[in-house]
């Protein structure tokens, strides 16, 4: 007589081989290297502006406590074209990107700046919903600091000096809030492991409010700005754009869930005959 046993992988393992719910766009940057455009990205990019376009160049960006990068990465300086990628539009909420960011070369960087990535929709071209912002340290000009700007906000900048050549994992949103001008944009760099893919978002470093409020957004700007604006040289990689925390900061799953995914074959159902007389 043949008897039948089952051995199920228990549910909490499950569980945290898949707790993020689908982002709305992650690109690795998985294009052959030239310009980040409609031709070289099948159409996912776009571009605008005159002058030279941001590039796909091979290699990528690398941050400890998040999985590892894949494809290639983006890099630009200086005056150029601005590209774009659509997607579904948000109006509620709060909207995320995280992305890996290093600046290769301040070059002629000013103590002004400008913008690196922002959000946007198809009606604020020229006035984006929410930016980050690099520029030359007033006090070390070998060092940076980040900002990030609510539309039509000041931008408010960190008093921490950040080195070229180092990458940084950074996190921004914007805030949809109910009422008249009262949305907020915030930048956290590099947050915590133990804040990567919470439930809950930690505090960020820099907030900016007091600007016009976004009726909804629904495209992510990659920015090239003019003389002084834009470093010499800075990459970009590994972007993701998503409505909570958690997935956009996704965490490298502890040893002891990586051994028992491992062990069970990766969350699959196995059924082992014993046979009995």
């Amino acid at each position: 007589m043949k008897k039948y046993r089952y051995f199920i992988l228990p549910a909490i393992v499950l569980a945290a081989a898949s707790t993020h719910a689908a982002l709305i766009l992650q690109d690795s940057f998985s294009y052959n290297p030239g310009d980040l455009g409609q031709v070289n990205t099948g159409n996912v990019w776009s571009r605008t502006g005159t002058g030279d376009s941001i590039q796909v160049v091979n290699g990528s960006l690398s941050y400890s406590g998040i999985p590892a990068s894949a494809g290639n990465r983006v890099q630009w300086g200086g005056d150029g074209r601005i590209s774009r990628h659509d997607f579904t539009a948000v109006s509620s909420g709060s909207l995320y990107a995280s992305f890996l960011y290093r600046m290769d070369n301040l070059g002629a960087l000013s103590t002004t700046g400008g913008a690196v990535v922002g959000f946007i929709n198809a009606a604020n071209v020229s006035n984006p919903n929410a930016r980050v912002y690099v520029r030359k340290d007033a006090a070390d000009p070998t060092a940076f600091n980040f900002g990030v700007l609510e539309r039509a906000s000041a931008i408010t900048w960190s008093t921490e000096k950040y080195q070229p050549g180092e990458t940084y994992f950074l996190v921004m949103a914007l805030d949809f809030i109910a009422g008249t001008n009262n949305d907020q944009a915030h930048l956290w760099i590099n947050p915590t492991g133990s804040d990567l893919g919470s439930a809950v978002r930690p505090q960020s470093q820099l907030t900016a409010s007091g600007g016009e409020d976004a009726s909804l957004v629904s495209r992510f700007r990659l920015v090239q700005n003019p003389s002084g604006g834009s470093a010499d040289l800075q990459s970009v990689d590994e972007l993701r754009i998503g409505t909570t925390w958690a997935e956009v900061t996704p965490a490298i799953p502890e040893p002891a869930v990586i051994a028992l995914i491992g062990a069970f074959g990766g969350g699959m159902l196995f059924v082992r005959r014993v046979f009995c007389s």
